[in-house]
This record gives structure tokens, sequence and C-alpha cells, in this order.
């Protein structure tokens, strides 16, 4: 991905006129072309035509704009210049930019009416006085391409002047201007003076913004970064992406894409000294507040002083002060590490004469270890047989990462992930998994996570023992195991949505029926649904499976009327109804006797 010079970060010396260094070629982007269907709007036919498509960049210091002039023999010498729409409104322009005469000098005109074509005078002076010309550098003239191009650069103060900033959106369309004020032509087919124009409309580009997210950097400058235009710290590290657009590592991708460029563990942000996020970036990622901003490390030098401790370890804790049992990551004077375990020698020699592999006899090397201390209790991790303070040496912890996300056991304070903390579920293994408790996400193998059972201390049906380690929490005589059901996303079903999970339900389905009163597996209305969770058991028909008699039914007679009245008491009158099935087997009934 290719890396934008230094002109495109603002940091160019700014010529006695006040120019800046024009773009790299990498930098320019277009702003869409001129709505010109036949590309004949001076009647020269295509090849003749005046303006070709406009391109735009920015720096802080500076707008640039550009237009190809030389379609035309001779046309080269004669103004040329942009409309700018600020307001959004498509009748009309706010002001325009003209490059005029040999000298090439720019103005910047208004349209205080409204009107098109009704101009008042230059913002500098009146007469229009020039903001810049060709011998200041606030013009030139270029080929590429096969094309002359005409590039001219607006500065920020003078934009200012208009009432625009960085972050307000411009549209913008290029024109020619043979003669000043007599008119402007080759606006999409607005040839002639403005006034001839009646419809602005389909001229308009997108809108485009020096610097959209406020950031320092243009799009087309992120565009070639690889940033984003709408985030000011792309990468989430607490730096502005135009204060690290860099490449300061000459990996070939701009320090504003890498969180910690450097790969020593600490946030870009972190060691710039940055002590409080900057209010237009995102409160997500890497950053880390620096406790001590009047000491900073190198972002782009994993180790800032050489002494063979990257700044990461030297700093455990990442939170960019000098803390207890750390190294300083200023001083390579202070990392003599004679056992390459990550532990100074000074450190090491405080738990026994010399080096030593593992200083806290925990059966974790130092080197695993290291100098942090996450549970704040004055001894680093080497030096500490209970790293996160859970009541669970870190022998029986161990260096592994039961839940997998990347914090070691021996520090993670909920090893499995459920959401219970280890000093609660204990070193037991209940079910005899050969995983205790604090690193098995489901102690009772119920097929129910821990974290939906917990806390620890929840008892559903009071019988002593907690929900996660209880077969049967509501004592329904139904396992948990079959009352699970999981959901799609894991998540034990609540059939009667009452907020209360099966496992814990007494009555599952709401039927009124308590649950030690229905089968978990048979299903009285043959609908599919165990009577357990079935609202309603008896809304289905159920099949026998008992063989009807082979039976011919004949036709019936046309002196023949069923009978559709059903028998007292049956309370079933409905057409569609069980008295309709009473009619239908009366009537069986007289063709069987016919037919004997």
């Amino acid at each position: 991905m290719p890396v934008v010079s230094a002109w495109a970060l603002g940091w160019a010396a700014i010529a006695a006129r006040g120019a800046v260094p024009f773009p790299d070629e990498a930098a320019w982007t277009g702003l869409g072309a001129v709505d010109d269907p036949a590309g004949d709007v001076e009647g020269l036919g295509p090849a003749g035509d005046l303006v070709g498509e406009a391109s735009w960049t920015a720096v802080p210091e500076a707008l640039f704009l550009r237009v190809p002039v030389a379609a035309a023999p001779g046309a080269e010498p004669h103004g040329w210049g942009f409309l700018v729409d600020t307001d959004g409104v498509d009748a009309d322009f706010e002001w325009a930019v003209t490059v005029d005469g040999p000298e090439r000098a720019v103005h910047l005109l208004v349209n205080a009416t409204g009107a098109d074509g009704a101009w008042v005078a230059d913002v500098v002076a009146t007469p229009p006085a020039a903001v810049g010309d060709e011998a200041g550098g606030e013009v030139r003239v270029v080929e590429a391409g096969g094309q002359v191009l005409l590039d001219v650069q607006i500065a920020a103060g003078d934009l200012a002047a208009l009432g625009v900033g960085p972050t307000d959106g411009l549209r913008i369309v290029p024109f020619t201007s043979a003669y000043w004020p007599l008119g402007l032509a080759d606006v999409g087919g607005c040839d002639g003076t403005m006034s001839a124009c009646a419809d602005l409309a389909g001229l308009w580009p997108d809108a485009v913004a020096m610097d959209e997210d406020g950031d320092g950097l243009a799009p087309p400058i992120e565009a070639a970064l690889g940033t984003d235009p709408g985030d000011a710290d792309t990468d989430d590290d607490g730096v502005l992406d135009g204060e690290e657009a860099e490449d300061g590592n000459g990996d070939g991708i701009s320090d504003a894409l890498t969180c910690d460029t450097d790969g020593d563990g600490l946030a870009d942000g972190t060691e710039r000294g940055v002590a409080v996020r900057p209010a237009a970036t995102k409160a997500s990622g890497c950053f880390v507040p620096d406790a001590d901003p009047s000491t900073v490390t190198s972002p782009v030098l994993a180790d800032t002083d050489g002494g063979g401790i990257p700044d990461g370890l030297e700093d455990a804790n990442h939170d960019g002060a000098v803390d207890p049992w750390e190294g300083d990551p200023l001083d390579p004077d202070d990392e003599a590490d004679a056992d390459a375990d990550g532990v100074p020698d000074r450190y090491d020699d405080l738990f026994g004469a010399g080096p030593d592999d593992d200083s806290d006899g925990d059966g974790l090397l130092d080197a695993e270890e290291g100098i942090g201390d996450p549970d704040g209790d004055g001894l680093p991790d080497f030096a500490d047989d209970d790293s996160d303070g859970d009541g669970i040496p870190d022998a029986v912890e161990g260096a592994g990462d039961a839940d997998g996300d990347g914090t070691l056991d021996f520090r993670d304070v909920d090893a499995d992930g459920d959401g219970l903390l280890d000093e609660d579920e204990g070193a037991v293994d209940f079910d005899g998994d050969g995983l205790p408790d604090f690193q098995d996400d489901d102690s009772d193998d119920d097929g129910i996570t821990d974290g939906y059972e917990g806390p620890v201390d929840v008892d559903t049906d009071g019988d002593g023992v907690p929900d996660r380690h209880d077969l049967d929490s509501d004592d329904d005589g139904h396992s948990d195991a079959v009352e699970a059901r999981l959901d799609s996303l894991g998540r034990p079903k609540d059939t009667d949505r009452d907020d209360v999970y099966d496992f814990r339900d007494d009555d599952s389905d709401g039927d009124r029926i308590l649950d030690r009163n229905e089968s978990d597996t048979a299903d009285a209305d043959c609908d599919g649904i165990v009577d357990v969770i079935d609202g309603d058991p008896e809304d289905g028909f159920c099949d026998t499976g008992v063989a009807e008699p082979d039976v011919t039914f004949e036709p019936l007679p046309e002196d023949v009327t069923l009978v559709r009245t059903p028998p007292a008491g049956c309370g079933c009158d409905t057409p569609g109804g069980p008295g309709g099935a009473w009619a239908l087997l009366v009537g069986l009934v007289l063709l069987r006797r016919r037919g004997r």
C-alpha cells in the first residue's frame, strides 16, 4: 500500500507567500465528470471540449483543485475556474475560484445574491485582488498522461474568510472564463453567461470535505493511506490518523493502521504519552491512557533504550508508568537478565541469590509468569503463587487458557468464561470429567452451562445443592439435561416465556399442570410436542394403529338424508366440529344397514 509523502501531512515548509508544496500524483482523486453527454458544449466537437474532469485533494493548510486545460489549441492562457456550492441547494452556487490572465492570478468570488451570474466583490478587495498566482506558487501547470493540467491551491485561511471549515461539505465543478466579468462557459452545457443556464442541478457531484473526520487528513490522502476517512483514529490507539500517518518502522504501511506499530505490547498512544483519549476517537480498541505522560517511549522501536528487553515487558501492566517491580524502558542499565527469563537480575536476586527459573516454586517458569501484578498485591507474578488472587494456586491453575480468551488461567479470575468467578467455583471436579469446576463451564455435565445455572449459591428447589451441581434443579422429576432444550444460541429454553428457564420452572408450559405430573416422553395428543412442554395436550388426534374392518360403502340413495343433530349433552354443535362427525357416523350406519 503506498504511503503518501510528507507534503500530504501538512509538515512541509510554507513558502513566503503562504504556498505549500503541491501533492504527489497518487494523492489526487476525481470530483466527478461534468454533465456534458455530447462533449461539445463549445460547438468544437468532442476533441475541442475545453474542460475535462476536475480532481482535488487537501492538506490542513490548503485545498488543491485540478482541471485539464489543453484539449483545445491555444485555450490554456484563458481563464479557468471552479463553481463551489456550500449549502446543498442545486439552483445556485455560493462562490467561485478563477485563475485569470497570463500571470494566472487566483481570485475568490462571492455570489452574494444567490442568483446565477450575479457576482459581487472579491472577498479580498475591490476591485478583485489575487489571493495567489503562478509566481507565488499557488498555481502551476504540469503535463501528465498527454494532458496539460492546471493546479491551483487555496489557503485554509482564505476559505475560513468565506465561512468554509475543514469538515464542511463542498460541491465543486470546473468552468472556463474567457473574460471577467463578461461571462462563464463550459459548465455542463451552460455556455455563455451564467444567466443563460436555467438549471444547475445536473452539474453538482457529491460533496467533499477537506477533513471529513477532523483527523488532519483529507479523504483522498486517507484513501491513499488506507485509513478510514470517517474515523479520526482508524486503529483505535488514541492517536489521530493525521499524527501518525507516516511509516515510522519502514514496513510499507502507515502507522495509522497499526495499534501497536512496533509490536512491543504497548499501544502507540500510550507510548506517545496520550493520557486522555481524543474526543474524536472511538471508546474502543487497544488504547490505554498513559499514567505518566512526562515519559514517552518510541512507538516504532520495540526496545526504546536498547537494553535488550522490549518496552512492553519492562512496562508489564502497559500503563506507561514505571511501577513497582517494573523496569524502566528508558534505562538500558536496569535490564541485565542472565537467565533470559524476562525478569531482570535485580528482581531475581530478591528471591534468592542469582537467577532462578521458578522463583515462587509454583511449577510455572518465571519466563511464563513475568513481572506483572494483576491482583495488585504488590508481588509480581513470578514471585506470587496465586497471581490473580482467586484463592486457587497458580500451580493448580497452570498456564493454559481454558476459555481461549487470551488470558492464561493463572491470571484469569474466570478461567472457563462462564461468568462465575474461579474463587466461587473452586477446584473440585463435581462431574468427574477431569476438569475442576473453575475450568469446567458445565460443572454437573447436564448440558446447561454454569453461567445459566449460577450464581454459585442459587438453589432453586432448596435442597442444599446449588443448581450448578443439581441434576434436577427444580425437583420436578425431570432432569435438567432433559429440560435444557437449548435454543439456537445455546441458551436454555423458556417454553411459556415467563422468564423462568424450563429447568427451573415447575410448570414449563404454563398449562397449570405441574411438570411432575406430565411426561417428558409421552405425547398424549400426538401433535409432536411432549406433554411437559405442551400447553394444550388435548388439541391433537391420535391414530390408535388399530385397523378398521374392510368395508365397502355404497352411494347414498337419493331418498336418504343424513341426520346432523348431535346427541343430547355432546356439547359440540358446530358444523365442522364433533357434531358433524356424529352425523357422518349416523350416515355410515344407515349405509351399512342397507348393504346387508
